[in-house]
């Protein structure tokens, strides 16, 4: 059914979360395990971001992350120690670099904004959402992925292309 009234002139874009977790790794899992998990999850995102683009399409908007990245159990403190520690792992890097280049920026009908949560922040049991834990250390894995993909020119590929 047509809607009356067009959501574009209304709405810029159809905006969602794209965070992957370590949510399905054990509660005992050593760094691989979590580092692995959170890739699962942000590959697993793929089908119901390729849905949210196809909405998007449908109404001639934007596809927009209004928060993405790694992301935490929230709360929870079971084994916290080493999901900080994979939060600083070196294997991050791939995993952002691959989720905001693959499953974002490389859909079929690629998503047009990626908005990583924050710059630094704490690393905690309530999240470890920053590039960085510390704001004088621009040599984290996160923060180098952010470099990384920046670098790419993925964004830049987008608007020359009219999106």
């Amino acid at each position: 059914t047509a809607l009356p009234i067009s959501p574009k002139k209304y709405f810029y874009a159809v905006a969602q979360t794209h965070y992957f977790s370590d949510s399905a790794a054990s509660a005992n899992a050593k760094i691989p395990e979590i580092l692995e998990a959170m890739r699962n999850s942000s590959d697993g995102a793929y089908v119901n971001t390729l849905q949210i683009g196809e909405i998007a399409s449908i109404w001639g908007l934007k596809q927009a992350a209004y928060e993405a990245g790694p992301g935490t159990r929230v709360g929870n403190k079971t084994n916290i120690g080493n999901r900080i520690e994979a939060q600083r792992d070196p294997g991050i890097k791939e995993i952002i670099v691959d989720d905001v280049l693959n499953n974002w920026f490389g859909l079929p009908r690629p998503g047009d904004v990626y908005n990583y949560f924050s710059l630094c922040g704490a690393y905690s049991r309530y999240g470890c959402w920053g590039a960085t834990d510390d704001i004088s250390d621009l040599k984290t894995s996160k923060y180098e992925a952010i470099l990384e993909i920046t670098r790419s020119g993925a964004h830049q590929r987008l608007h020359h292309r009219g999106r």
